[in-house]
């Protein structure tokens, strides 16, 4: 959360906003090279097997032994074909995973810096990428967040000059990220910018009201009512879009078990039990795996209906503040003394990155947040900016806090 303190960000984080050193760690086994006024860093392979490889030849030895049982079967008809087709995407899937794997474990990268250019090569089972960029038009080097593992941000070296972009590094630890960060830096003379750990770290800032467009009506009322403020917050149309991907969700999950139930062989069909067992198997696995998908988008599903059907009441007076989520006929109120209170403010919602020829603009949405002494409360998810502030200097005023 953004109101937690420090011991929340991840050494990236800190590395990325220059308040903690980088230092290369002595276990590493980056090396440097000078010559002259040409500098080359070699980042050797990590090597192993990473748990995608893993994963991805269980995945693909699992799958290819189905797709061979099933042409060695030799019985044609639409079920089986399309039986056929379905396992044969999963053998694709398992290629790639192992592809991606080998890339992950097996490639090093060289980086040159001389006085004209930048070069990357990246090495993986003996074929050869190789991509340059002019020293003059590289605009940043920073730590970005690539991708997302466990619920926690995977960081990466990304060094941007106009449109084109190199990354690699994401198998290094935080300190040789964010040392060989730095160095690249100092090599192409350019200063550390404490730049957000996004892709879109440049991108323009603009506030947008809702993920669906512009709302047609305030959703947002403030009343007056003595010494104290009452704000009415309307559900917004964001509970629709996720009512609606939820449904998706569901619908696919939901035609994928009636094909995988199809493909379940009695014993009147006539193959061999190990086979038929192995086979049933599989359609087990297949089910549980896609049900799994189901049972989340109805979760999905549940947390945009009573988004779309949830109203706000927020009430503060120099003695309390009062919070009253109304759903349907169902109702929960949270009172507090006024002192209990300590920050009602704006927060960032969401972040959605769009294109737009060669310029990349981030959308933020905006929400209200209530700090208390031992939770956080959030209101008004998507709701325009100047309604959020005007509804929360309100409230603060009722508070007595300004």
């Amino acid at each position: 959360m953004e109101i937690a303190a420090d011991r929340d960000k991840t050494p990236e984080d800190l590395l990325g906003e220059g308040r903690l050193q980088s230092v290369l760690p002595p276990s590493s086994r980056i090396t440097v090279e000078v010559n002259g006024t040409t500098r080359t860093w070699t980042v050797p392979a990590k090597g192993g097997c990473s748990g995608i490889l893993l994963f991805g030849i269980i995945w693909f030895l699992f799958s290819s032994f189905f797709v061979v049982s099933m042409l060695s079967a030799n019985k044609p008809g639409g079920i089986e074909l399309g039986a056929i087709l379905i396992v044969g995407t999963f053998v694709l899937i398992g290629v790639g995973l192992i592809y991606a794997g080998l890339c992950q474990s097996h490639s090093f990268h060289i980086l040159q810096v001389d006085a004209v250019e930048l070069i990357h090569e990246r090495r993986t089972l003996g074929r050869l990428k190789r991509r340059s960029l002019p020293r003059q038009d590289i605009s940043s080097i920073e730590l970005v967040v690539f991708y997302t593992e466990n619920y926690k941000p995977v960081h990466g070296i990304e060094i941007k000059a106009g449109p084109r972009k190199i990354k690699f590094g994401s198998a290094l630890t935080a300190e040789e990220k964010a040392w060989l960060c730095e160095e690249l830096r100092q090599a192409v003379s350019l200063r550390h910018t404490a730049a957000p750990l996004s892709a879109s770290a440049e991108a323009p800032l603009r506030d947008n009201t809702s993920i669906l467009g512009s709302a047609p009506r305030s959703r947002i009322k403030v009343e007056r009512r003595g010494h104290g403020s009452v704000v009415h917050i309307s559900p917004g149309k964001i509970g629709k879009g996720i009512l609606i991907m939820g449904t998706v969700f569901v619908a696919v999950a939901t035609f994928m078990i009636v094909m995988g139930a199809r493909m379940w062989i009695n014993s009147s069909d006539g193959p061999p039990l190990f086979f038929r067992l192995l086979w049933n198997g599989f359609c087990l696995f297949w089910c549980g795996g896609v049900a799994t998908f189901g049972v989340m988008g109805l979760g999905v599903m549940i947390t945009g209906w009573r988004m779309n059907r949830t109203h706000h009441q927020i009430t503060a007076t120099p003695e309390a503040l009062q919070v009253v989520e109304t759903c349907g006929a169902t109702q929960h109120e949270t009172l507090v003394p006024a002192a209990e209170v300590q920050d009602i403010r704006t927060g960032i919602f969401q972040s959605i990155q769009s294109n737009s020829g060669n310029q990349q603009t981030t959308e933020v949405q905006h929400r209200g947040v209530i700090v208390l002494s031992d939770r956080v409360i959030g209101f008004g998810g998507g709701c325009n900016l100047q309604e959020l502030t005007s509804a929360i200097a309100a409230l603060n005023q009722a508070l007595g806090r300004g």
